[in-house]
């Protein structure tokens, strides 16, 4: 059964991703915004957390699987990057009493920054190994998820 957590936690992500996601995007609707982007935050963490979690209890428990080696730095991305360009796409958070050019500007710039590289033609593989995760795949999402959490502190 430990052998299932890992990827549990990974598929967790996807669903507290879209969840995420979703909620900020719908967040210029809500009465309440500091609240539900409050709530938002909170998801973003959680999922940024179950990431530290399933990596530790793969490799304690060396339940690594294929699933895991290349679903769980795409969970990264697009838990990363769909918050970057979510908050670009609703001109989040505002910056200083910059116009609204300069904040989109800003934002895409980010969303840009913090984008993988376009997706390898072929995968790695060898007679004697299961594909492992594409290189452009594994770049650090830690720094860029430790910087969401920074600029996106609960809004007011």
């Amino acid at each position: 059964m430990v052998h299932l957590i890992p990827n549990i936690l990974t598929f967790g992500r996807f669903v507290l991703t879209v969840i995420f996601i979703a909620m900020l995007l719908y967040s210029p609707q809500v009465e309440n915004k500091s609240t539900f982007l409050t709530v938002a935050f909170v998801i973003f963490v959680v999922a940024g957390l179950t990431d530290i979690i399933d990596g530790r209890v793969a490799r304690k428990y060396n339940v690594t699987t294929k699933f895991g080696r290349m679903v769980d730095p795409l969970a990264d991305k697009i838990l990363v990057c769909g918050s970057f360009i979510s908050f670009a796409m609703i001109g989040q958070p505002k910056l200083y009493d910059l116009s609204p050019a300069h904040l989109a500007v800003i934002h895409w710039s980010a969303a840009e920054l913090t984008s993988p590289p376009p997706f390898p033609a072929r995968l790695r593989c060898s007679s004697n190994h299961s594909p492992s995760a594409p290189s452009l795949l594994k770049w650090p999402t830690s720094p860029p998820q430790l910087g969401q959490a920074a600029l996106h502190p609960p809004f007011s």
